[in-house]
């Protein structure tokens, strides 16, 4: 286990809510089993099976769990969000909502290294995905990698430019630009 992981898995076991804390033990517990999960059904995971449809964990199941997991989120409790979106992501890898999520909690738990992988999957499953566009700039800029920062930026803008729902990620992407020069 990774460290962070494991600070991770030491902040759920404090969770109040009993309900919530029980769903992330859980969460842990199959994440742990996880490289037995991916030995035993490899020949399906070739063939493009996610490992929810391989162990019949239903949509309903991974939405509550990702319904608990933003809980935790939005209350900026991003240590203990972590084990619920990477659960939800690694068992349902084609939801590029749960890969956003994962992303979000390890750039604000200040691991860019490791959102960047996942920011990169939200944009695999979905190239138009705004945020993920931008916030995988600014992961790759405190990385230092600038040049690619930069396209990413200018995706921003480009995917806002007269969305006005997403205005916002459009002026900080320019704001982000015209800082780099």
């Amino acid at each position: 286990m990774t460290p962070l992981f494991t600070d991770a898995t030491y902040a759920v076991e404090r969770l109040p809510d009993p309900h919530i804390r029980d769903l992330a033990q859980q969460a842990v517990s199959q994440l742990k089993k996880l490289p037995d999960y991916l030995s035993e059904f490899k020949s399906q995971i070739e063939q493009s099976q996610t490992l929810a449809a391989c162990l019949a964990i239903s949509k309903a199941e991974l939405e509550n769990v990702y319904e608990e997991s933003w809980v935790l989120f939005r209350q900026r409790d991003f240590l203990s969000a972590l084990p619920l979106a990477l659960y939800c992501s690694t068992f349902q890898s084609t939801e590029s909502r749960y890969a956003f999520l994962t992303a979000s909690c390890l750039q604000r738990l200040r691991r860019p290294e490791e959102a960047v992988k996942f920011y990169k999957t939200v944009l695999q499953l979905n190239e138009t995905h705004i945020a993920a566009a931008y916030r995988l700039g600014e992961c790759l800029l405190e990385l230092g990698d600038k040049e690619d920062a930069s396209h990413l930026f200018e995706w921003t803008i480009t995917l806002s430019r007269g969305n006005f729902e997403h205005r916002q990620f459009q002026d900080w992407a320019m704001q982000r630009l015209a800082s780099m020069d």
